[in-house]
């Protein structure tokens, strides 16, 4: 590759994004490409706010607060880091494949009550050149997160419900800026697909736009 990449991973919560990931990552390493996790909220000052935040369920904070605060997290990944490892921006500029759990487009779609300011605030913040995009049934994610020992204030039924169909206009919005969109369905016919399963469709789909020999 002449440049860097920036993968996306988004979706419901229960949808998998952490796992397959890692996942991802983990592979493109064994593949010697030159590959690094992140994720967001991120591990930095304003991203462990976020976190105290959402994970406070008897608090409500306005959406609008949550948005801002996470598009500042966001410029704050890009630029400066997560907390671990240094700004998104320099591991593209050195010719990595980031991968991160989360982007701007989970911003619109779960903040995304006014869809157009919430991508407004998240000009500065470069596009993905890949979206993955983990597409679940509502009740198997929420099947998934019941088993959980800490739920966020985001993960219930009448709120992801919203999110889901949200994210199928911010996937839209985001293809026709330019970015690749790879669609994952976890689920066929009545029956969930295994892990492994998933991750190897992911990494056949990635081959596609980064060549990949496996």
């Amino acid at each position: 590759m002449r440049k860097g990449m920036l993968i996306a991973f988004e979706g419901i919560d229960g949808s998998g994004l952490t796992t397959h990931s890692k996942i991802l990552n983990e592979k493109l390493n064994m593949l010697g490409y030159k590959s690094i996790y992140t994720k967001e909220p991120t591990n930095n000052e304003i991203g462990l706010l976020i976190q105290e935040i959402i994970n406070k369920k008897d608090k409500i904070i306005d959406n609008n607060i949550i948005a801002l605060l996470f598009a500042a997290d966001r410029l704050y990944h890009l630029k400066y880091g997560d907390g671990s490892n240094k700004g998104i921006i320099s591991y593209i500029d050195e010719k990595y494949i980031v991968i991160t759990d989360r982007y701007k487009y989970s911003n619109m779609a779960y903040q995304g009550d006014n869809i157009n300011w919430v991508h407004k605030i998240n000009q500065y913040a470069i596009n993905a050149d890949i979206i993955v995009f983990l597409e679940v049934p509502l009740d198997v994610a929420l099947a998934r997160i019941s088993k959980r020992t800490k739920i966020s204030v985001f993960e219930n039924r009448s709120f992801l419900e919203v999110v889901k169909n949200r994210y199928y206009q911010v996937l839209e919005m985001a293809k026709n800026e330019g970015t690749k969109i790879i669609k994952i369905d976890e689920v066929e016919g009545n029956k969930e697909k295994s892990i492994n399963e998933v991750s190897e469709k992911i990494l056949k789909e990635i081959s596609n736009f980064i060549n990949i020999t496996y």
